[in-house]
């Protein structure tokens, strides 16, 4: 009887719906506007200029060209939690990224500026820490990064998962990363995106029966309220933030949260095809790293940046 009551108290202890706070810092891109700099800065900071400078500070036979992800419009990324890596932990602001399957946070060998001006992390001080020795590289829209792979026990609110895959990153070129008010990303993609053969953090929450159903959800805050962005929730869904059913659509292709859509309205404008029009092969209801999600060319959005503003549009069963 003893050993029943164990159980039935454990069960619901380990299969848990976890919510994790999610804090709104002005975006880069308003700041820069808010300043009247925006113009000047968007000229001298291309995302191909960065990758034609700084190609040169890579190993050539690290890049493989199945090893890439991009990420677009990376000043709009408003949204970041906290997670911890080691033991005793150590604290990390992340962006929780659907867009990517890589997690990774600045090592404390780490030679650029952007690392000098965020936390890293120092694997010497960490008793759970096992060195993959692996290098490896991520290419994005606005720069690349360059670091090293290892395991340890991540922590994210209430939940500790055991030998994480995560990268240290060793060398961050450019100004995508000194720029932000996040320290590192923290894909939530599917494994087949991830370089180097890392386990995505979701799934090693799945295989390790942490939570007590396979999908997460977010909680976006929009406002003037920046500390209070929402809440990233792992293993269910906060069915008080909505009315009615969810409306559940495939996904096509299990790399990206990929979804056909047969079209998109704007506002009060005609309806459009996403695909044919915009140059999207698909795009998700919203990506907390960009807004734009999938293969997207910089210069549809270049296109798109000077004639919108902000704005918000709902995909409803028949859009």
């Amino acid at each position: 009887m003893r050993v029943l009551l164990v159980a039935l108290v454990y069960i619901p202890f380990i299969l848990a719906i976890e919510r994790i706070p999610l804090v709104r810092f002005k975006s880069t891109k308003r700041q820069l506007r808010e300043k009247g700099e925006l113009e000047e800065f968007l000229k001298n900071h291309q995302p191909d200029i960065f990758a034609r400078r700084y190609l040169h500070c890579f190993p050539s036979d690290i890049f493989l060209p199945a090893a890439s992800e991009r990420l677009y419009d990376y000043m709009n990324a408003q949204y970041y939690g906290v997670v911890s890596v080691g033991t005793p932990p150590q604290k990390f602001t992340v962006v929780f990224d659907t867009g990517s399957s890589n997690f990774w946070v600045p090592s404390a060998y780490c030679i650029s500026e952007a690392c000098r001006m965020h936390q890293k992390f120092k694997s010497f001080l960490s008793n759970s820490y096992q060195h993959g020795g692996q290098a490896f590289a991520l290419q994005y829209g606005t720069g690349q990064l360059l670091g090293i792979a290892g395991k340890d026990t991540l922590r994210i609110s209430n939940i500790s998962i055991q030998g994480q895959d995560f990268g240290e990153s060793i060398f961050e070129p450019g100004m995508t990363f000194a720029l932000a008010h996040f320290d590192g990303v923290l894909g939530l993609g599917y494994p087949s995106l991830a370089v180097g053969s890392a386990l995505p953090v979701f799934d090693s929450i799945i295989n390790q029966r942490l939570v007590e159903k396979p999908v997460f959800s977010f909680h976006l805050i929009r406002g003037d309220d920046l500390e209070n962005g929402g809440e990233l929730i792992l293993g269910g869904i906060d069915q008080s933030l909505y009315k009615g059913s969810i409306h559940w659509v495939p996904v096509t292709e299990k790399s990206y949260w990929q979804i056909h859509v047969n079209k998109a309205v704007f506002l009060s404008c005609k309806p459009l095809k996403a695909a044919a029009l915009l140059g999207f092969h698909a795009f998700s209801g919203y990506d907390t790293t960009g807004r734009w999600a999938g293969e997207t060319k910089l210069s549809y959005w270049k296109a798109f940046e000077s004639s919108f503003e902000d704005f918000l549009f709902t995909l409803k069963k028949s859009e």
